[in-house]
């Protein structure tokens, strides 16, 4: 494939064309998601165009970082002019997504790091008002939450509130990622001021600018939308997860060993054994479940024949 591509650039061919028909990305796009550093780098000297964007508004750097490619990422920035840089890193996909979100979410660490080194802000928010922080915190990559903390906007972005009121500390918290909690509680203060007015940033794709709200700041007791602190998420967790896999198991050999018994016992032994799992194992859950349990022997009852 690396001969037919340098045969074609030799013959004229260009390189900034869609690869087939019906297609907006190019031979660069292709070549920076699949992390081809032989391809991207014939191409980057073929002068391939790396501010070349796609239907969904994304750049050959965007889908390195969609990929996990941080070499190719790497390259790419290299390879973008200084004065392009800084606006190509704040343009938003038609997620709202920028560069830095798509390298935490492809979990490759070397592409956040040169992506903070290029001045990617930490504090960019998509439509649902998630920032790069709240992605590293909730897939659990602590050292990228470390990598967000001392990059631009750090220490602020560590308490922006999303659109479900969640710090994140709180996805931390949340999905049971207690290093990343450690990690935003060790370097983050207590008592966190406003940052400073942000200047515009570019809106629904590279057209137009428009101005933002300030962005909303919690601290260590900020609850979400459901009414809930890191503190009680974490206090939850345990006995959750715990009673999920117990309920789980359960089920199955139920289900696995007794396969001749009525819909009726069937439905009675799982009710008790449910009932019994819970006050054992999650007693802190038991007052939100008491209703659920109350109507558990009616249930029964009105399946039994």
């Amino acid at each position: 494939m690396l001969k037919s591509l340098a045969a074609s650039i030799a013959a004229g061919a260009d390189v900034n064309k869609p690869v087939q028909s019906g297609s907006s990305k190019t031979a660069l796009h292709v070549a920076a998601a699949c992390g081809d550093l032989d391809s991207l780098t014939l191409l980057l000297d073929a002068q391939a165009d790396v501010l070349r964007f796609d239907a969904n508004n994304r750049c050959p750097l965007v889908l390195a970082c969609m990929h996990g490619q941080g070499e190719a990422a790497a390259r790419l920035i290299a390879a973008t002019a200084p004065k392009h840089i800084r606006s190509l890193l704040g343009i938003p996909d038609d997620n709202g997504w920028t560069c830095l979100h798509h390298a935490v979410s492809g979990g490759s660490l070397q592409a956040v790091e040169e992506l903070l080194r290029a001045g990617a802000g930490a504090c960019a928010r998509d439509k649902t008002g998630r920032t790069p922080f709240h992605l590293a915190a909730s897939i659990g990559q602590e050292r990228m939450v470390d990598a967000l903390l001392a990059g631009q906007g750090g220490q602020d972005g560590a308490w922006l509130r999303d659109g479900g009121g969640r710090t994140p500390l709180i996805c931390g918290a949340q999905e049971g990622h207690l290093a990343v909690c450690a990690v935003l509680l060790r370097h983050v203060a207590p008592t966190p001021e406003p940052p400073p007015a942000a200047p515009p940033r570019r809106g629904g794709g590279r057209g137009g600018l428009r101005e933002e709200p300030p962005p909303a700041l919690g601290d260590l007791d900020s609850d979400d939308r459901e009414g809930l602190s890191a503190l009680a998420w974490a206090a939850l967790l345990t006995p959750t997860l715990t009673l999920a896999l117990a309920l789980t198991l359960t089920l199955t050999l139920i289900i696995t060993l007794t396969p001749t018994l009525s819909l009726s016992l069937t439905l009675t032994l799982i009710l008790t054994l449910t009932l019994i799992l819970t006050l054992t194992l999650a007693p802190s859950l038991t007052p939100s479940l008491t209703p659920s349990l109350t109507l558990a022997p009616s249930l029964t009852s009105s399946l039994t024949p």
